[in-house]
C-alpha cells in the first residue's frame, strides 16, 4: 500500500494542485461551499466582503483552476431565529406546568372521593 505522502509527490508530478474544501459562514448570506488552493489569513463573503467562520472539510487535489466559483449551499437564518439564539433565556424562569394546566388527575381523585363520601 502506497503512502499518502507519496501519493501527494505523484499527483503533484501528474499536474494536479492541492485544493482545500471550505464551508464559509456568512451570518447575512448563508453558507458558501469554496474549493482554494491554500489556507488564507482572512475569509470574506463573496457578496458582502465581511470577515466570515469558516470549517475545513477536506483537502484533496485537482486539475482544474482554482479557486473554485463560491457555491451556496444553504441560506441565512431568518431575522427572528437570530434574535432568538441572541437573547438570554438562562436567567428566565419557566412556568410550572400546574400554573397553566390543571391537573386532570387530582380532580378526577376529588370527585372519587366526594362521590365515595356522599354514598356513606
Amino acid at each position: 500500500m502506497q503512502s499518502w505522502d507519496g501519493l501527494r509527490l505523484g499527483l503533484l508530478a501528474l499536474g494536479y494542485q492541492k485544493v482545500l474544501w471550505l464551508h464559509l459562514h456568512c451570518i447575512t448570506h448563508g453558507v458558501y461551499r469554496l474549493g482554494l488552493p491554500e489556507e488564507q489569513e482572512q475569509y470574506l463573503c463573496p457578496v458582502c466582503q465581511q470577515g466570515c467562520k469558516v470549517s475545513v472539510l477536506a483537502e484533496g487535489f485537482t486539475k482544474q483552476a482554482l479557486p473554485f466559483a463560491p457555491g451556496l449551499i444553504d441560506s441565512p437564518l431568518p431575522r427572528w431565529w437570530v434574535a432568538r439564539i441572541g437573547r438570554d433565556e438562562e436567567g428566565l424562569e419557566k412556568p410550572r406546568a400546574s400554573e397553566y394546566r390543571p391537573d386532570r388527575h387530582k380532580r378526577k381523585a376529588r370527585a372519587v372521593a366526594a362521590a365515595a363520601m356522599a354514598a356513606d
